[in-house]
């Protein structure tokens, strides 16, 4: 009779062969798991289904669609997809964002039409205009912000102008986000809303907060720092509330980031000589004739202790209840998500480049876009396919993680502050494609006066750092001379 060697493996070879599985096990895990990035094919081609099926919508006959918002937000999505892919006009050259720009100026000036919930529309308007037609529509901009400030209520909030389902002034979260995004927006573009209207919303913001972190819908204020229970605390909104504070710290000046990852110095300051032209891009050129606005930039001295505590809360919420999929408003919150997670990017400097929560979105969108292209076709979504389809696109493109990296690229080359004047409509397009100013004269002496500064100096590294974003200006015969030593 054979007995059965029960013998075990010593200690040593046990933990190794443990180790082995575990090994495999993690490795057979991770090469399920894909990570995505905007520019992954499988994601190009989500995004060019859908925006295939926008472009062949008829925006009149929904809801949703039919408002201005909607339309906006539609013309957006298609915009942004061609101008990152190409394949396809974008701009006023495409007949949706054409005539979402034409409807826009058409209702400046005329916004009781837009009914009393048009914070959606006057917000997303602005976002829409300012990626568009910053230049030649400075004027229906202007106008926009505007009536977002006539409308915002006391407290710094915005919500159906007839009141709340409390009886009382304040606003919602849902409304109040389009109104921090419309101020945030306008200003890079030049169009300034002040500092006050901004610091008020933050602090609503902060005030009305759930105690477990959250936010609701339509806002309970206790008018202090200490929170009280609010209704319909959801992810979306949560998004929505904590991603409003950190836009607003932003437009306040109390973003951590500095344009660039290892910059102690924003480039906004520094000094180049007027001799060295900065490039302008291909769309900046296309609105040469147009006055180049700057970024409007606020240092506001309030204090930050309470809008802090909110964003640490409402962080640690997020993390927390974190899923991708919800009960309702599917896309809403995919768009809301978006942005917190790029705003708490550019707030703590740290960037992802295949986080989680954009790869479970990925996958989620994969599996639900019908063969139509359209994507907000599920039960939970409760603004239209439409609507939901163009959420799902910016989501797709980390739509506004590409605006906060251009605004802040535009604002490290920022002509006025290279030394040439603010008013750039004077300047030329050369034929090899370089922007010249009619007048670019300095002295040689100038020049080397800076070299000599060490601060100045470190402006000239940005020069020989890219070379290709600036041209040497002509000289003026007049004052050649003082360019010889």
């Amino acid at each position: 009779m054979k007995t059965r060697n029960t013998a075990r493996l010593p200690s040593g070879q046990h933990l190794f062969g443990t180790f082995l599985v575990a090994a495999a096990t993690w490795i057979i895990a991770a090469s399920s798991v894909h990570g995505y990035t905007p520019e992954d094919p499988e994601v190009q081609e989500i995004c060019k289904k859908a925006v295939k099926y926008l472009e062949e919508i008829d925006t009149s006959r929904d809801q949703f669609t039919n408002r201005l918002g909607g339309e906006c937000l539609i013309a957006l999505a298609i915009h942004k997809y061609y101008k990152k892919f190409g394949g396809g006009k974008y701009g006023p050259d495409h007949p949706k964002v054409a005539a979402a720009l034409k409807r826009c100026r058409e209702v400046a000036g005329k916004f009781d039409s837009l009914g009393n919930s048009r914070t959606y529309d006057l917000g997303t308007a602005l976002i829409f205009l300012t990626e568009t037609s910053p230049l030649r529509d400075f004027g229906t901009i202007q106008a926009f912000v505007a009536e977002l400030r006539r409308i915002q209520r006391q407290e710094g909030s915005w919500g159906y102008l007839g009141g709340t389902v409390f009886g009382g002034t304040n606003g919602d979260i849902s409304q109040t986000q389009y109104g921090v995004l419309g101020y945030w927006s306008a200003a890079n573009v030049g169009v300034d809303a002040g500092v006050q209207p901004m610091e008020r919303v933050m602090l609503f913001l902060a005030r009305v907060q759930d105690p477990e972190g959250g936010w609701g819908y339509q806002a309970r204020d206790p008018n202090s720092a200490t929170r009280v229970a609010q209704s319909e605390v959801s992810l979306g909104r949560t998004a929505a509330g904590v991603g409003s504070i950190l836009v607003a710290a932003d437009y306040l000046g109390f973003s951590k980031a500095p344009p660039e990852p290892g910059k102690e110095k924003e480039e906004e300051y520094i000094d180049i000589p007027p001799v060295f032209i900065p490039v302008l891009d291909e769309e900046e050129a296309k609105q040469k004739k147009f006055k180049k606005r700057k970024r409007i930039r606020h240092k506001s001295r309030m204090p930050f202790d309470l809008p802090q505590r909110a964003i640490d809360d409402g962080n640690a919420y997020m993390e927390k209840n974190y899923r991708i999929s919800t009960s309702q408003w599917q896309m809403y919150y995919l768009y809301a998500l978006e942005r917190y997670r790029s705003f708490r990017e550019l707030m703590e400097n740290k960037f992802e480049k295949e986080p989680k929560w954009y790869n479970d979105g990925v996958e989620m969108l994969k599996r639900r876009q019908a063969q139509t292209g359209a994507i907000g076709t599920f039960q939970e979504e409760s603004v239209g396919t439409e609507i939901g389809t163009a959420f799902a696109v910016l989501f797709l493109l980390r739509s506004t993680r590409e605006t906060i990296r251009r605004v802040r690229k535009a604002q490290a080359r920022k002509v006025g502050n290279f030394g040439l004047p603010d008013d750039v409509s004077e300047m030329q397009i050369g034929s090899d494609h370089r922007v010249r100013a009619p007048k670019v004269t300095v002295a040689m002496n100038e020049i080397m006066e800076k070299l000599s500064d060490e601060e100045s100096s470190a402006a000239f590294d940005e020069i020989i750092k890219n070379p290709g974003a600036f041209a040497i200006g002509e000289m003026d015969p007049k004052r050649s001379k003082e360019y010889t030593q």
